[in-house]
C-alpha cells in the first residue's frame, strides 16, 4: 500500500512541474466572483498552471484574492508583501510592495472590505497596512 502512495506521489509531483512550465495568460472569463471569499477558477480543479510569475526574491509563502477586487496578495521570503492587479486581460501587474516586515512574510488576509491587508512574519509579529496608499499602520 505505501508503494502505491509514493507512486501516486511521484505521478502528481511530476504532473505539478509540467503544470509549471506552461506559461499561458489567465483570461477574465475564468475567473468569477464568489462574494467575500475572492474569485475561483470555473474549473473544479487546475490540471495545470494558468500563470506563472516572478513574484518575489526567494520563496513565496503566502497567496490571497482580495475580497472586492481582482487583486492577488502574495507574501515572501524577502520580507516583503507585493499586490497583484489581473484585471487587464489575466496578466500580473504589479501595483505595490508593502515593506516594513523584519522576516519572512508567512501569512496574509484582507479584511472583509478590502482595504486593509494583515501580514504574519515568522518572527511572530504582524503588521497592517492600508491597500490604497501602502502605508504601514501603526
Amino acid at each position: 500500500m505505501l508503494y502505491l502512495s509514493r507512486k501516486r506521489q511521484a505521478k502528481l509531483q511530476k504532473e505539478l512541474e509540467e503544470a509549471a512550465k506552461d506559461t499561458r495568460a489567465i483570461s477574465p472569463d475564468r475567473l468569477k466572483d464568489v462574494g467575500a471569499g475572492g474569485p475561483f477558477f470555473a474549473t473544479s480543479v487546475p490540471s495545470r498552471a494558468l500563470i506563472k510569475f516572478d513574484a518575489h526574491d526567494g520563496d513565496v509563502n503566502a497567496v490571497k484574492w482580495s475580497p472586492v477586487d481582482r487583486i492577488l496578495a502574495t507574501g515572501g521570503a524577502d520580507r516583503r508583501v507585493k499586490l497583484w492587479d489581473l484585471s487587464k486581460g489575466g496578466q500580473c501587474e504589479c501595483k505595490g510592495m508593502l515593506v516594513g516586515s523584519n522576516a519572512a512574510v508567512m501569512s496574509v488576509d484582507f479584511d472583509s472590505t478590502g482595504t486593509l491587508i494583515l501580514a504574519a512574519s515568522s518572527d511572530f509579529a504582524s503588521r497592517v497596512w492600508t491597500v490604497g496608499d501602502q502605508r504601514l499602520r501603526v
